[in-house]
This record gives C-alpha cells, sequence and structure tokens, in this order.
C-alpha cells in the first residue's frame, strides 16, 4: 500500500501475535534489524524482556535444582517466569523512527483478521492440546484459548480473541502509553501478582527498548550484519568465521567430512556462547575477540578431520532448548530490509493470560542462568542471553540476504548453515531450506534430521560422533528460516522453511 519494509515487518509482527499466539506475542520480546537504503544505515532494537526491578536470588532459589545448574519444570507456569515485556515497545519505536504509516494504519489489518475469524492451524491446534494442561491452570487462560464448554479447538475451526482486539485499539490509540500505563498496565501486573509473580507498574512505566549498533563480520566476501549481546549474532558470525577456514564447496555437500567440520565448528561457538554472552550493558562480553577472524582460524586449528575434539565444557547446557519463536523478515523495492526474531520463549509462554486483554505472558525469567558466575546470571533490570539472530547479508555493498529463524538455541546453527548452503554449495534457495541440518552443542550427540545417508552416519561414528538421528525428515527442532534473497539485477526472491508453519508473499 505504499509503505516500506519497516511499515510491513510491524504490521505483519502485530498481525502473527494473532495468528500465531502459542510461540510469539504482546507479552514477549525479541530484536530487530533494519537496513535503510537512501540513508545507507543499519540499525539493531533490542526489545529484548528485562528482569523485573525487584528481581533477586533468594527469590528464585527456591525454584533451582541440579546444585543451581537448571530451574524446577513448574518455573515455567505461572507469574514467577514472567519478565518485563518489551515487544510493544520495540514496535512502535521502530514505526516511528523508520515507518511511514501511523499506528493506526499499520494495526487495521489485525483488527480486519478478528473480524473475519482466524483458521485454527494444525500447529495452533497441536500445540494448543499439548498445552492445555498449563493453560486450564488460570480462569482467563482458559476463557481465551478453550471452547465455552472447555473442549479445545481443532484445525480448520474459527477463533476469535475479541479481548486481544481491545489491547489492539488501545495500542492504536494510545501508542506505548496504552500498553505500559494506564488499565492495561495494571492488568499485566494483577495477573502476574495472583499468579506468583513480581512485576510492578514502575516495571511497566520505565520499560524502554535500545538503539544498538549491528555486529559486523564477514562471510567469504559477503558481508554479514547482525544483533549484539543480549542477541546471539556474535555466535553466528563465530560460527561463520571457522567454518570459512575449510573449503566446504569442494567437500560436497554431502560429504561426511563437511558434517564432521559442523559438528566440531558449533562445539567451540556453543562454549564460548555459554562463557561469555551476557547483557552487554550490563557485564563484558569481549565481542571483538569472539568475532575475530584470528581467534576463529586458532579455533579451526584444533579441528582434526579425522576425529572428534575431546569434550569442550563450561558451565551448564544453554537453558530451555525447546523455546521458540517468530521469524520475519521483509525487504522492499527501495533496497530496504527488515529481520525481525520475537518470542514468548516456552511456548504459550508461562500460560499466564492477561484478563481481558486477550495476550500470554513470556516465562523468558528461564532464560537467565543462576549458577553465581555466569555472564548470563539472573539480576534485576538485565536481559538474558536469547539465541535470537535475525541477519542480514550483503554483497559488493548491496542488500544480498536477509534471514530470520526460531528455534531456540538451534537458531544460530540452522541460520549458518542456510548461508552456507546458498554461499559455498549453490542451492536456490527452495533447496537451501530444505536441505538436512545438523547440531552439536558443546557437550552430547551430534543431531541431525534422519535424511543423512547410512554411509555418512557411519563415517561419522567412526570418527568418533555419538550420532543421534530426529524421528521425522523435517524437525521443528531444527529451526525454521525465513529467507529473502535479493540478485544482481534487483530481483527479490523468498522462502519459508517447510519445518513449520510461514509462507513468502510478494506485492
Amino acid at each position: 500500500a505504499g509503505g516500506n519494509a519497516v511499515d510491513a515487518a510491524v504490521a505483519m509482527s502485530f498481525a502473527i501475535c494473532l495468528l500465531e499466539p502459542h510461540a510469539s506475542g504482546l507479552g514477549g520480546g525479541g530484536f530487530m534489524i533494519i537496513h535503510l537504503e537512501e540513508s545507507n544505515r543499519d540499525v539493531v532494537i533490542d526489545f529484548r524482556e528485562t528482569a523485573p526491578s525487584s528481581a533477586n536470588y533468594a527469590f528464585y532459589e527456591k525454584f533451582l535444582k541440579n546444585e543451581g545448574r537448571d530451574l524446577r519444570p513448574e518455573f515455567a507456569t505461572g507469574g514467577e517466569g514472567v519478565a518485563i515485556p518489551g515487544e510493544v515497545a520495540g514496535l512502535i519505536m521502530a514505526l516511528e523512527a523508520y515507518g511511514t504509516f501511523d499506528r493506526p494504519q499499520i494495526i487495521q489489518p489485525s483488527l480486519d483478521l478478528d473480524k473475519q475469524g482466524v483458521i485454527v492451524t494444525s500447529s495452533f491446534a497441536g500445540l494448543l492440546k499439548k498445552h492445555a494442561y498449563r493453560l486450564k491452570e488460570f480462569e482467563a487462560s482458559r476463557n481465551t484459548w478453550l471452547k465455552p464448554d472447555s473442549s479445545l479447538y481443532r484445525q480448520g475451526e474459527l477463533f476469535r480473541n475479541p479481548d486481544f482486539i481491545r489491547t489492539l485499539q488501545l495500542i492504536a490509540k494510545q501508542g506505548v502509553d496504552g500498553f505500559y500505563k494506564g488499565e492495561l498496565a495494571e492488568a499485566i501486573v494483577q495477573a502476574s501478582a495472583e499468579t506468583g509473580g513480581i512485576i510492578s507498574i514502575e516495571d511497566l512505566n520505565n520499560y524502554t527498548p535500545v538503539f544498538r549498533q549491528p555486529v559486523r563480520g564477514s562471510y567469504r566476501g559477503l558481508e554479514v550484519l547482525t544483533i549484539p549481546p543480549a542477541g546471539s549474532g556474535i555466535s553466528l558470525i563465530e560460527l561463520l568465521n571457522i567454518i570459512e577456514n575449510f573449503d566446504l564447496s569442494e567437500l560436497g555437500f554431502q560429504a561426511a567430512e563437511r558434517w564432521h567440520i559442523w559438528a566440531e565448528s558449533m562445539k567451540h561457538i556453543y562454549t564460548d556462547r555459554s562463557k561469555y554472552l551476557g547483557d552487554i550493558d550490563h557485564v563484558f562480553v569481549p565481542v571483538d575477540q569472539l568475532i575475530s577472524k584470528t581467534y576463529a582460524k586458532s579455533l579451526a586449528e584444533e579441528i582434526s578431520l579425522d576425529r572428534v575434539t575431546e569434550e569442550i565444557n563450561w558451565g551448564s547446557e544453554l537453558r530451555d532448548p525447546a523455546g521458540n519463536t517468530t521469524a520475519i523478515v521483509v525487504a522492499d523495492k527501495f533496497g530496504n530490509m527488515v529481520a525481525l526474531t520475537k518470542s514468548l520463549n516456552w511456548y504459550f509462554g508461562s500460560a499466564v493470560t492477561v484478563p481481558g486483554f486477550g495476550f500470554v505472558l513470556n516465562n523468558h525469567m528461564r532464560s537467565y542462568n543462576y549458577e553465581k558466575d555466569s555472564a548470563n546470571l539472573m539480576k534485576a533490570h538485565r536481559r538474558s542471553i536469547s539465541s535470537m539472530t535475525p541477519v542480514l547479508l550483503f554483497k559488493n555493498g548491496s542488500p544480498f540476504m536477509a534471514l530470520s529463524s526460531p528455534g531456540a538455541s538451534r537458531i544460530i546453527a540452522a541460520t549458518a548453515q542456510v548461508i552456507s548452503n546458498v554461499v559455498d554449495h549453490g542451492f536456490d534457495l527452495t533447496a537451501a531450506l530444505k536441505l538436512p541440518r545438523a547440531y552439536n552443542s558443546k557437550t552430547g550427540s551430534f543431531k541431525a534430521e534422519n535424511r543423512l545417508p547410512d554411509d555418512i552416519t557411519e563415517k561419522l561414528t567412526f570418527l568418533g560422533h555419538n550420532v543421534s538421528l530426529n524421528h521425522s525428515e523435517f524437525s521443528t527442532q531444527y529451526g525454521g528460516v525465513q529467507v529473502i534473497l535479493i540478485d544482481k539485477n534487483g530481483k527479490i526472491t523468498g522462502a519459508s522453511d517447510p519445518r513449520r508453519g510461514g509462507d513468502a508473499a510478494a506485492y
């Protein structure tokens, strides 16, 4: 309708809160990276949730297990796990700074969607069934997400959320104040308090998203721009830097040695992520070292092509490997690009729905570490580290690719492998997304989708890998990468990962 990529990204973000409320929503937060072609400007908007001002270690200590290395399952459901939502403030900041439409114009398509009724997808229906036991704990959640007779919505049925429309109308009229002040803010605080949480009115009044400079790297001559901590963009750059030391195109996509290199490289970057990443406003993160080509070369030299590396270990494993998000990428005719990732953490977040307003609150207090020597230690006002890694790539100075993915800790691996599939192996976007993926944390087995040929898994086992194949050919555990590519003639192509619900559209 004449707008730009930022207008579209913000409009899509509000709409997806209605269409995919189990994966992201106004009760969560995220990150957005924007390229503005006319001014040749790049910016990150960090709207990650923050810990409440009264958050302290003693409050959460009762939820810890395994000597403080992990959290008890019951901490996932209820107000105790809720961090201060950032999504509304982040989206409005982006729109007001770089969009061309006003709030009512941006939000109206979402209002129109609810009038039509949302058709329940297989994903929505399946995850509603899986998490119904959590949602049933709270009256507002039962009233919002279940039918009046307490039965579940099924695929193909119409779902409406009139309470959420009230929320959108408030934001359209009052902007940020409509969410972080007044009746809606009071309702959030009350919903949190009644379910064990500690969010205050002051927490909501004082929440502010942050403009940040992108982290810059390169991969085989392409410029890579992504988000700084508390996001995991530097881990993506570190992984690509290590991989760059090996000629993957010469090895070929289905060479066992190629998969071995990915596995060994991932061990290093996930170890560094666990050790060093935290809220950059509160702890020192050695960004320059972690994205250094020299440092990556030293790590690559530790990788032997004929055996696995001895176990690399620091701290606990990454928390919440099953967390989930929504990914959006947009490019426009002006050359602008946006990559955005946003999340509630678990599906349906904390399962606490704000009464009368139709959205669930996140459970991102699970995303902090509670080991006292961790860079990601939970403290008031801090942002927890996130696996979210929206990224933009440039070729000869011109916009080339925009990528974003859900998938918790596997986001980094999935995004890097799609980039490599295009750059190293020359696959088109559809093929690049469909090809099998693998994941290896700093400890544990080599995990992959079950389309790896037997001779490759046998060779990897011979090298010393404990190979674990997923039961399905396309597993949601391996992300849901959304990607746009702009060729040298300016032709824009988009593709959506077959592993999760999504689509590519052009206008």
